[in-house]
């Protein structure tokens, strides 16, 4: 994936979110890195996670990034629920459609 892969994730995420981020390819995956501190973590997750299908990365300072699969969109369900590890407390966390329940319950 080249410009034109970026430009069309960048789209994806919107003008908000993507103007924070400097993104390049990386092997298999777009990365995404902040430009400064992110105020708005979980909105930034929740449309990465949703709207492109990628994940966080944490990691020290300019380490953290979110990554996204070259040649992969979520599908509907992919983009409706899943398993997500909390970047805070690293807890596994389900997401299904209006309720997050920790793994297990």
């Amino acid at each position: 994936m080249t410009v034109s892969g970026i430009k069309e994730l960048t789209s994806k995420l919107g003008k908000d979110i993507a103007e924070l981020f400097d993104f390049e390819v990386e092997g298999n995956y777009i990365v995404a890195r902040p430009k400064q501190y992110l105020t708005n973590f979980d909105q930034c997750a929740s449309a990465f996670r949703n709207l492109v299908g990628g994940e966080y990365k944490g990691g020290l300072g300019r380490n953290s990034h979110f990554r996204v699969p070259i040649g992969e969109t979520p599908d509907s369900e992919k983009s409706h629920g899943g398993v997500i590890r909390c970047p805070h407390c690293h807890k596994e966390i389900i997401i299904g459609v209006g309720r997050q329940l920790e793994k297990g319950e």
